[in-house]
């Protein structure tokens, strides 16, 4: 992020009040300003008895329907990183609007897309799985986002080949299946899904339009084409794919539109934290 005052320079840790991890994800205090075609990808563990605190941290930011909503997950952890992933992302919106988190209004676009509303130019999207939150804003650049638990016994064999076959770009199942194990197989399926997902989720047509992800995604921009299933859709979309690691046993992505693109990378946790301290109410 870019420090204004030159004493930044000198001192710019303190300045931007983050905490360097070693992952290279940073822990503000605070939001950093989001600047035009800037992608921020924000992640939050909401596992355990720390996650229990940032999901009662952020409930006071919902709205009664979101609320609604959150209690009808049967699942406690389900319950927990809808709470938390809505805090979170009406906390970056909020930012970026200039606005009260509380007073962000959502709206859906074409193919049910989520947006802001009235539409501002801020693009966005949220993805949670296994206790893991994953929000990716932009100031003018479509994202798309998704992280996935990777389940040991998701499925095998013959079922996780056919999954993958209809599903994926052939050299994608390719890769599948010349793994050399399952638990390797697992890894290529669960990279190849969370690219498929994040472009899909970029697009705003979403994982039933049937884009199908070339391996190659993952390292450059792409052009991705619409599977054989839809062929009155002959335009070609133009995303760069990139994975992320966000924490072990999880694979993720995001897709943004307009080329490659170096996300920076942020961890909600401290930020959580200092909310929910007795010193900040």
């Amino acid at each position: 992020m870019t420090c204004w005052a030159w004493p930044c320079k000198l001192i710019a840790a303190r300045c931007r009040r983050t905490v360097q991890s070693a992952s290279g994800w940073e822990s503000p205090e605070q939001i950093p300003r989001l600047v035009e075609r800037e992608l921020q990808i924000w992640r939050l563990d909401v596992r355990g008895e720390q996650g229990e605190a940032h999901a009662a941290a952020g409930r006071a930011l919902l709205n009664a329907e979101e609320l609604l909503r959150a209690e009808a997950f049967r699942d406690e952890r389900a319950r927990r990183e809808f709470v938390a992933g809505r805090a979170l992302l009406r906390r970056l919106l909020g930012s970026a609007l200039g606005i009260d988190p509380k007073d962000v209004e959502f709206a859906f676009g074409a193919n049910g897309k989520p947006q802001v509303t009235p539409a501002a130019g801020v693009e966005f999207n949220l993805s949670h799985s296994g206790g893991m939150v994953l929000a990716g804003i932009s100031r003018g650049l479509a994202v798309g986002v998704d992280v996935e638990w990777i389940d040991p016994a998701f499925a095998e064999g013959a079922e996780l080949l056919a999954i993958a076959d209809a599903n994926f770009h052939p050299a994608e199942s390719l890769s599948i299946r010349e793994s050399a194990s399952h638990e390797a197989r697992l890894l290529a399926f669960y990279d190849a899904w969370t690219r498929k997902e994040a472009v899909s989720k970029a697009d705003g047509a979403g994982i039933a339009s049937g884009m199908k992800v070339g391996r190659d995604a993952a390292d450059r921009q792409s052009e991705i084409q619409p599977a054989a299933a839809e062929p009155s859709r002959g335009e070609k979309f133009d995303y760069f794919v990139q994975p992320l690691q966000v924490a072990p046993s999880f694979a993720a992505a995001f897709a943004v539109a307009g080329g490659q693109r170096t996300p920076a990378l942020y961890d909600a946790g401290r930020m959580f934290a200092i909310s929910a301290s007795p010193e900040s109410r």
